[in-house]
């Protein structure tokens, strides 16, 4: 039976000889550092690979299936790349942004409303996009979601009030 601490020593030794466990652990340290993931995190993160996944199956059922998807060039891993890169870098910029804002003031709550209006805006694309693939893909029965979420949308655009079964009063204070 091996001890504790012979086992600890025994991973140590592992890591100082692999050179791929160092470096991730370099970059999972300063990941950890930027953002401290959260569950907001994880469910942004989460969105945004759903997202991903929802766009091919739209180009899978646009082109026939998947390998005829793949065989057309409608599915490849350059053009899924420059599509989503430019997305995932900005998304991770403010995920860094929103967290360290905590340094900058000494309460709590400031970076954690931040936290909390950036991530759900994030979510809120995330999901508006999902919805769009899956429409375009030819599940109709989200047709009426994505006009909701359009006319929401346009609403904040056009800077209107949201409607009382939003901000739950008649005059859309609350009351």
């Amino acid at each position: 039976m091996i001890g504790v601490i012979d086992a600890f020593v025994m991973v140590i030794d592992r890591v100082m000889k692999d050179r791929i466990a160092q470096i991730g652990g370099v970059l999972l340290g300063i990941l950890t550092y930027l953002v401290e993931p959260n569950a907001a995190f994880y469910a942004l993160w989460i969105a945004v690979v759903l997202d991903l996944i929802s766009r091919i199956i739209v180009e899978a059922a646009h082109a026939g299936g998947y390998i005829k998807a793949t065989k057309e060039r409608k599915i490849c891993s350059d053009k899924m790349f420059v599509g989503s890169a430019i997305k995932i870098v900005a998304y991770f910029f403010m995920t860094v942004i929103v967290y360290q804002s905590k340094h900058l003031v000494a309460y709590e709550q400031v970076p954690l409303l931040l936290s909390t209006v950036v991530y759900g805006i994030l979510f809120w694309v995330e999901f508006h996009s999902i919805t769009e693939n899956f429409v375009e893909a030819g599940v109709e029965e989200l047709r009426p979601l994505l006009w909701r979420i359009k006319r929401e949308q346009k609403r904040f655009e056009d800077g209107e009030e949201p409607p009382a079964s939003v901000t739950g009063g008649r005059d859309g204070r609350g009351d």
